[in-house]
């Protein structure tokens, strides 16, 4: 009986599929933006808003019991831990690059996150309809946002700063 060398045959096949030749691929036209930033912002955003819109949404999430429960005390421990404290990301908005924000949208989404010199843990993912006037949490369980309440005093004063 003969023994094949399962290793020398295992080389060989190896050996072979990397001799293959690559793949042909039709190369892609790159093109150069020439738009300015203003131009950019009339493609982009939604409205023309103040930088002050967003910090009315800001206020809107720091308004509700699930915003204050979860940063009770929440900037003594971050410190003790190393951390510098918490704050939002905008990742989704009407208005992307004035409130420098990821991606657009037709609501607000903002992620509540801790600060450290090397991560920014997620702590919570809040949505705000602006044409219901509705604030939302996401159930990481669910994985669905579900509706919250927070002063609605506040919609008067996200209206009057986000207000074409």
């Amino acid at each position: 009986m003969r023994f094949i060398n399962f290793t020398a045959l295992t080389a060989l096949i190896i050996i072979y599929s990397c001799q293959q030749k690559p793949v042909q691929r039709e190369n892609a036209k790159l093109t150069v933006a020439t738009d300015t930033v203003e131009q950019i912002k009339t493609k982009t955003d939604l409205h023309k808003v103040s930088e002050r819109c967003i910090e009315a949404v800001f206020s809107i999430i720091e308004s509700s019991k699930e915003f204050r429960e979860l940063t009770d005390g929440l900037e003594d421990r971050i410190r003790e831990n190393g951390g510098t404290g918490y704050g939002f990301t905008v990742e989704v908005s009407p208005n992307p690059i004035t409130d420098k924000a990821y991606e657009k949208g037709d609501f607000y989404e903002i992620s509540l996150h801790e600060s450290y010199g090397d991560r920014m843990p997620n702590i919570a993912h809040f949505r705000f309809d602006h044409h219901q006037k509705k604030l939302f949490i996401m159930n990481v369980v669910n994985a669905d946002y579900e509706e919250i309440g927070f002063n609605e005093k506040l919609v008067e004063s996200f209206v009057l700063e986000c207000s074409e």
